[in-house]
């Protein structure tokens, strides 16, 4: 092969791989899309709100449906398939998440009482991905998979306060109300964030940051209990010690 010939060849190679990752990196935005809403969406809505051609859009849905990462209703709408859990599931793991503060939170709801629970910032609300029950007969309703406000609820104040500025500005170009920098100053000079009725009357809650990784990946520890039986003080004693517990098991 001539060096005209294989310089030629070399640079469609790299317009083809170029090509390539900007089609993918359109189907994982797509994915993201369809991720964020909370209910099915459909072809019509995706192409107004997300943009680009309708049967190029088309093609990536049909993309995703094949490999498993989004399903289509009997009305024709898309919505993200349940695979998402179970690599949501191994993501937790590969963190050792669940072996570092299983047992702590399992501690934590028996010297306190109420349940404590684990959860993170996704996409444009609060998402609870781990929780043990409080043995109260009058409890909170929050499980595994429960979705709450960033503002209304204490969690969501905490995993503002310290996410990156990027993921501040991507909130407010989506229109999600948080914290304004003032209560984030002080949600960080606290190391705390309260809500009291904010989210469902009667419920009230504390949280506080938990960094999972090497890389400062922030969740939020919490725990809510009905406001009729809630001690501020006594509340965030519980959830500092189990942080410190916590670090002496990294």
């Amino acid at each position: 092969m001539s060096q005209t010939a294989f310089a030629y060849s070399k640079q469609s190679k790299d317009v083809n791989a170029s090509r390539l990752l900007k089609s993918s990196a359109k189907v994982l935005k797509l994915l993201e899309f369809v991720g964020s809403r909370t209910t099915s969406v459909g072809l019509s809505e995706i192409t107004t709100e997300f943009g680009g051609n309708r049967g190029t859009v088309y093609q990536q849905l049909q993309t995703l449906i094949q490999t498993g990462w989004i399903r289509q209703n009997p009305d024709g709408k898309y919505l993200l398939a349940l695979k998402i859990v179970h690599f949501a599931k191994n993501s937790l793991d590969q963190s050792d998440i669940v072996t570092r503060m299983g047992p702590l939170l399992e501690q934590l709801a028996q010297v306190s009482g109420e349940a404590p629970a684990i959860a993170m910032l996704d996409i444009e609300d609060v998402l609870i991905i781990k929780r043990v029950e409080s043995r109260q007969l009058i409890r909170a309703d929050i499980r595994v998979g429960t979705r709450m406000p960033i503002m209304e609820s204490a969690a969501g104040q905490i995993l503002v306060s310290y996410a990156s500025e990027e993921r501040i500005e991507n909130l407010k170009s989506r229109g999600i109300k948080i914290p304004s920098k003032n209560q984030i100053a002080e949600i960080k000079e606290k190391g705390f964030a309260i809500q009291i009725d904010s989210w469902q009357k009667g419920l009230s809650a504390v949280a506080v940051p938990l960094t999972i990784s090497l890389e400062k990946e922030i969740l939020s520890l919490s725990m809510a209990c009905p406001t009729s039986r809630f001690d501020e003080k006594k509340t965030i004693a519980h959830l500092k010690l189990t942080l410190e517990q916590f670090k002496k098991t990294g």
